[in-house]
C-alpha cells in the first residue's frame, strides 16, 4: 500500500485530469499504475495476478471490456460533454458577462445620477443661501433677513415718490369719474375716498409696525415723584396738586349730619318724603339662581386716517388688547410684526399693487387710442390738474414702478422666507425636498458599492468555471482519441475518426 501511495503520488498530474469521472480509461491507468509496484511480482502458477488491489482492478477492467461496455460508456460521457456540460458552463460565462457589463452601465449611470443630484442640492443651497450642513435649522435661520428683505421692497415703492403718485392719481381719477354725473353735470363736492389705502400708507410711512399703524403706541409712562424732594438728576422734583384736601382728619359725622351733608340740588321729593328716584332703565331681572349677563360696549366712533390707519387715541379706550389675546376662532395677532410681515396687510398691500397696475394698465389703453382721443381732451380740460398733467409717458412709468414692486416682492426666495416664518411645516416639507436630492445621492452610491461587490463575485466565477471549461475539454478530447485508438484496433488498424462538434470545443 504504501509503495502504491508512492508511485500515485508522481502521477498526481494525471489523477488531477481524470478525478471528476472514473471510466475505463480512467481504471486501465491505475491498473498500469499498480503494475509497477512491488505488488505486481506477486503471481500464480498461470501468471495471474495475487495481490488484492491488483486482482480487483482486473475483475473491473474485464467487467468493463464484457460486451464492450467501455464502448458504451465512453460514448455516453463524449455526447455529454460535448452537448450539455460544456455547452452549460459557457452558456453561465456568457450570462455572467452580460451581468458584469450590465452592472458596468448601472454604475455609469449611477454615477452621473450622483452628480446630478448634488447638483440639485448644491443650487438649493445656493438659492436659498445656505450651507446644508443642517438643512431645516438652516432654513428657518433665514426668517432674520426677511425684515431686511422687506426693507428692499419698501425702498423699492418709495423710490422716487413715483408709486405714492400713481396712487394720489388713482384717487383723484376715480373720485372725478364718480363726481360726474350721466348729462354731464357735477355731482355734489364731496371728500375722494383713498384708492389702494393699504399701499399708499406703506409708501409714505414705511414698513411699519402693527402697533403703529393700528394707534396703540404705549404713551410713555410718566415720572411720579414725592412732593418737595427732588429727583435722582439733582434737578427739582415733580409735586402733585392735590387740590384742597383736608390734610387734617376730621370727625365722623352722624347719621343726622350725614343726610344734612350732601346737596342734592333742586330735587323734588317724591310723595310721602323719599328720597328722589333714580331711572336705572329697563333691566329684567333674572330667575332665581340664573346669573344676569352685562356687555358694556364702547361706542366711542373710530376716526380713520386718510392712510388707512386709525389715529391714535380714537376708541382704543377700553378696546386694547395686550399681546395673544384674540377673538374667538381667529389667530392671534403680533402688533410687534411690521405691515409686510403679517398676513392680512402683506395680502392687502399685494392685491392693491394689483388693482393700480389693472387700472393703469386700462388707462394706458384708453390714452392710447386715437379715436377716442377727442372725447379724452374734452373730459381731460374739466379734471383735476393731477390728472390733466399726468401723460401716457407718466402711465408707463408708475407701471414700470408697480411692476418692478410686485416682481420683488413675489420673488420665489422672499415668498419662500415669508413661508417658513407662518408656517413650520412648509418648512420641514421644504427642508426634505431639498435633503431629498442628498438622499438619493447617497442611496445611489450605496447601490454602486453593492453592485461593484457583486461584479467582483460574477468575475470570480467567471475566472473558476474557465478553467472548468479548459479541463473537460482537455479530458474530452483524450477520451475522443482513446476511443478511436481501441476502434481501430478492432478494425485491424484502420484510421477511425469521430467527427461532429467534438471537434469545434
Amino acid at each position: 500500500h504504501t509503495h502504491t501511495h508512492t508511485h500515485t503520488h508522481t502521477h498526481t498530474h494525471t489523477l488531477k485530469l481524470l478525478i471528476a469521472e472514473i471510466h475505463y480509461f480512467v481504471c486501465k491507468e491505475i491498473f498500469a499504475l499498480l503494475e509497477k509496484t512491488d505488488e505486481a511480482k506477486e503471481k500464480n502458477l498461470f501468471g495471474q495476478y495475487t495481490g488484492k488491489h491488483l486482482k480487483e482492478w482486473t475483475e473491473i477492467i474485464k467487467a468493463y471490456e464484457a460486451h464492450s461496455v467501455y464502448l458504451a460508456e465512453a460514448a455516453q460521457i463524449l455526447v455529454s460533454n460535448v452537448k450539455y456540460e460544456i455547452p452549460a458552463l459557457k452558456k453561465r460565462i456568457e450570462r455572467t458577462s452580460k451581468q458584469i457589463s450590465d452592472f458596468l452601465n448601472k454604475e455609469a449611470d449611477s454615477a452621473k445620477s450622483i452628480k446630478a443630484y448634488n447638483v440639485k442640492f448644491a443650487q438649493a443651497c445656493e438659492e436659498f443661501g445656505i450651507p446644508g450642513n443642517n438643512v431645516k435649522a438652516e432654513l428657518e435661520g433665514l426668517t432674520g433677513k426677511l425684515p431686511e428683505l422687506l426693507e428692499s421692497v419698501v425702498a423699492k415703492t418709495q423710490e422716487d415718490n413715483g408709486i405714492k403718485t400713481a396712487c394720489d392719481f388713482y384717487s383723484v381719477f376715480a373720485h372725478y369719474t364718480r363726481s360726474i354725473n350721466k348729462d354731464g353735470s357735477k355731482k355734489k363736492d364731496e371728500q375722494a375716498p383713498p384708492q389702494c389705502a393699504m399701499l399708499a400708507y406703506i409708501s409714505e410711512h414705511g414698513n411699519v409696525t402693527m402697533r403703529k399703524y393700528k394707534g396703540l403706541e404705549l404713551p410713555p409712562t410718566p415720572a411720579v415723584a414725592t412732593a418737595g424732594k427732588e429727583n435722582d438728576t439733582g434737578g427739582p422734583s415733580i409735586s402733585i396738586d392735590w387740590g384742597d384736601i383736608p390734610l387734617e382728619a376730621e370727625p365722623e359725622p352722624t347719621a343726622g349730619a350725614a343726610a344734612s351733608a350732601i346737596d342734592w340740588g333742586d330735587l323734588d321729593a317724591s310723595a310721602g318724603g323719599s328720597a328722589p328716584a333714580i331711572d336705572w332703565g329697563s333691566f329684567e331681572v333674572a330667575d332665581e339662581g340664573t346669573a344676569a349677563t352685562f356687555e358694556i360696549v364702547d361706542e366711542t366712533p373710530k376716526l380713520s386716517d386718510s392712510k388707512g390707519g386709525v389715529a391714535a387715541g380714537s376708541g382704543a379706550k377700553g378696546k386694547k388688547k395686550s399681546k395673544g389675546q384674540s377673538k374667538a376662532g381667529e389667530p392671534e395677532e403680533n402688533l410687534d410684526e411690521t405691515l409686510l410681515e403679517a398676513n392680512v396687510t402683506r395680502s392687502q398691500f399685494i392685491n392693491d399693487l394689483h388693482e393700480l397696475q389693472a387700472f393703469l394698465t386700462q388707462r394706458k389703453t384708453e390714452m392710447s387710442v386715437s379715436a377716442d382721443f377727442a372725447l379724452i381732451s374734452q373730459l381731460q380740460m374739466s379734471a383735476p390738474y393731477l390728472v390733466q398733467r399726468t401723460s401716457l409717458s407718466d402711465v408707463k412709468i408708475f407701471l414700470d414702478r408697480v411692476a418692478a414692486v410686485l416682481e420683488l416682492l413675489q420673488a420665489p426666495t422672499i415668498r419662500n422666507i415669508i413661508d417658513i416664518k407662518v408656517s413650520s411645516r412648509f418648512c420641514a416639507r421644504l427642508a426634505l425636498s431639498i435633503t431629498q436630492n442628498q438622499s438619493v445621492a447617497k442611496s445611489l452610491a450605496q447601490s454602486i458599492s453593492d453592485m461593484v461587490a457583486k461584479r467582483e463575485e460574477l468575475q470570480e466565477t467567471i475566472a473558476s468555471t474557465q478553467p472548468k471549461i479548459a479541463t473537460l475539454v482537455k479530458a474530452t478530447h483524450a477520451l475522443q482519441h482513446q476511443v478511436e485508438a481501441v476502434l481501430s484496433k478492432q478494425y485491424d488498424r484502420r484510421q477511425v475518426n469521430i467527427i461532429g462538434e467534438i471537434n469545434t470545443l
